[in-house]
């Protein structure tokens, strides 16, 4: 995405230089690049949050296991071990509303790069 992103600012930066911004087709050629850009931003922002939240979910999970080890050899009560599976259910329904952010930016890249589908074409 680096080289794509970097082509398409200089991209954008040529299409400035020479005037075409002035005229219509123009404006909606740098806002489709502009939109372009934006999305991939965004994806690749998400790429590292959904990989920051897969470790919080993991390490999560490892304090759900000792919170249910310390509970069968009598240290903690059963409250610790709920309290550490709710940890997790919540972590992972972080995760998957991060999957389902990932799946609309896609969306969004793809319309914005003019593609697209429609009901005729599926079936």
């Amino acid at each position: 995405m680096g080289a794509a992103l970097r082509k398409g600012t200089a991209a954008l930066g040529y299409l400035k230089t020479r005037g075409v911004a002035r005229t219509p087709r123009g404006e909606r050629l740098l806002r489709a690049f502009k939109e372009v850009e934006d999305n991939l931003v965004h994806l690749r922002l998400l790429g590292d949050q959904t990989q920051a939240q897969d470790e919080a979910v993991g390490s999560a999970r490892r304090a759900a296991r000792l919170s249910l080890i310390q509970y069968r050899e009598g240290s903690v009560s059963h409250l610790n071990v709920i309290d550490a599976d709710r940890s997790v259910l919540q972590q992972q329904r972080v995760a998957v509303q991060l999957d389902a952010e990932r799946a609309r930016a896609t969306v969004n890249l793809i319309r914005a790069m003019g593609g697209g589908w429609s009901l005729a074409a599926a079936e």
